[in-house]
């Protein structure tokens, strides 16, 4: 079976995030102008907690720039982690 594509699951992903009320988001375009690198593919805000989720297909990883942003949010108190579905992001975020 075919695994499904980063962008196919970060359009459920967005299509999750947004049936939630009073939740913000942002997706990041990440690529040589990209601000910050490392930055998660995907950052919200929900319920007064700031979440960052790297989107990724199975089998695929987070570089270590990547997985050190992840470890950053963290430790300033948000919660962030590798998605792969959108359960994983319901998990992540304990809805």
């Amino acid at each position: 079976m075919k695994s499904s594509t980063e962008r196919s699951i970060t359009t459920a992903i967005r299509k999750y995030l947004k049936s939630l009320p009073g939740l913000w988001y942002y997706k990041t375009h990440g690529g040589p102008f990209e601000s910050q690198v490392g930055c998660p593919d995907i950052l919200c805000c929900y319920g007064g907690m700031f979440y960052g989720f790297e989107v990724k297909q199975e089998g695929r990883y987070p570089t270590k720039v990547q997985k050190r942003q992840l470890e950053l949010i963290v430790s300033a108190g948000g919660k962030a982690g590798v998605v792969r579905s959108v359960d994983d992001v319901k998990e992540i975020m304990d809805v």
